[in-house]
C-alpha cells in the first residue's frame, strides 16, 4: 500500500475505538461516518466482529465491510479468531487472496457453543506442525503456501530457548543478543535469568488453600510472596542501581489473583502502576 499511494498516510485507518493516542493524533482513526467513497487504494486495520454489521458512510449498504469487495484480508492472530467468524468471511469474499497468520500453538478462541470450542482455521486444515514435510501431507490435495516464521523477538535467549524446546521441538531462532539483556548486579540476591521459587499448597490451610472467587482462581500465599518479593527487589534496586529506571512486572494468570496483589500493593509506598493486558516487554523483573 505504501509503494502505491507514497507518503500519504490517508491509505491507512484504524476503524473502531483505540488506546493509542499516536493513532487518534495521526489522524488515523475512523468510524461509520467517514466517507470512503471515491477512494480507490486504502488499508483498514479493525477487529473480525465488526466485519459482518459495520462499515463507512452511516450504513450505506454498498460500504458494509462484508459488501465490499477486498483484494486482500489478513488474519492477525488467526488462532484466537472463532472458526464462524474466519467461515464467514472465506465464503463472504470469494474474490479476495487471504494471508492467515498466527501460530496454531497459541491461544485458542474463547466461544461459548460447545462444538466450537478450541477449533479455529488451523484445526481445520489440520495445520498443527513446524515440520515441512508434515504440513504438505496435511494440506494435500490444497497447496496452500505455508511460510514458516522461525525467529522469536520477544525474550531474550534463555527463556526463548525454553519454550522452543518444550513446543516448537528446539527449532526456533532469538533475535535478541546477550547485550540486549540489562546487566542487574544484586550481590544479595544472585539471579538468574528464570529463577523458580516453590511454596506449599495444601488444601485443609486456608493460607496455602487454592480459592475461587467468581470462577477465577486465587492463591493467598502467593500473593504475599509475589509483594514481599517486589519490595525487597525494590530496596535492593534502590540501593544498587539508584541511578536507573527500572520497572518490576508482575503478571498473574487470573483476575482475582492480580486484583488481591493490587490490593495489597496499594497499600504501601510502592510507585506502581496497573495494566490490565501486558507482553511484559517494559519490564526488567517479571513475577509470574
Amino acid at each position: 500500500m505504501q509503494k502505491i499511494c507514497g507518503d500519504s498516510p490517508e491509505w491507512l485507518m484504524r476503524f473502531g475505538t483505540t488506546h493509542e493516542s499516536g493513532i487518534e493524533n495521526a489522524g488515523l482513526l475512523k468510524d461509520s461516518s467517514y466517507d470512503i467513497e471515491g477512494k480507490d487504494h486504502f488499508c483498514v486495520v479493525t477487529t473480525i466482529t465488526r466485519f459482518p454489521y459495520d462499515g463507512f458512510n452511516n450504513g450505506n449498504a454498498d460500504y458494509q465491510f462484508k459488501n465490499m469487495a477486498w483484494d486482500v484480508i489478513i488474519f492477525d492472530e488467526a488462532s484466537m479468531i472463532g472458526i464462524a467468524y474466519i467461515g464467514y468471511i472465506l465464503q463472504q469474499q470469494l474474490q479476495a487472496q487471504f494471508v492467515v497468520g498466527g501460530d496454531p500453538f497459541q491461544i485458542e478462541p474463547v466461544v461459548f457453543a460447545e462444538e466450537w470450542q478450541g477449533e479455529n482455521i488451523y484445526k481445520m486444515v489440520q495445520l498443527d506442525s513446524f515440520d515441512p514435510v508434515l504440513q504438505r501431507e496435511r494440506l494435500f490435495p490444497h497447496p496452500y503456501k505455508v511460510h514458516n516464521l522461525t525467529t522469536q523477538f520477544r525474550s531474550v535467549n534463555t527463556l526463548g530457548a525454553l519454550y522452543s524446546h518444550f513446543a516448537y521441538d528446539s527449532i526456533l531462532r532469538h533475535h535478541r543478543f546477550k547485550e540486549d539483556k540489562k546487566d542487574l548486579s544484586l550481590p544479595n540476591l544472585p539471579l538468574k535469568d528464570i529463577n523458580i521459587i516453590t511454596f506449599p499448597v495444601n488444601k485443609l490451610e486456608n493460607i496455602y488453600r487454592p480459592q475461587l472467587l467468581n470462577k477465577s482462581h486465587f492463591h493467598i500465599y502467593s500473593a504475599l510472596l509475589t509483594v514481599e518479593l517486589t519490595q525487597y527487589l525494590a530496596r535492593e534496586l534502590s540501593t544498587h542501581h539508584a541511578d536507573e529506571k527500572l520497572h518490576i512486572g508482575i503478571i498473574c494468570p487470573y483476575k482475582a489473583q492480580a486484583t488481591l496483589v493490587d490490593k495489597v500493593l496499594a497499600g504501601l509506598h510502592i510507585s506502581y502502576k496497573k495494566h490490565q493486558n501486558t507482553d511484559g516487554h517494559n519490564s526488567q523483573f517479571s513475577r509470574r
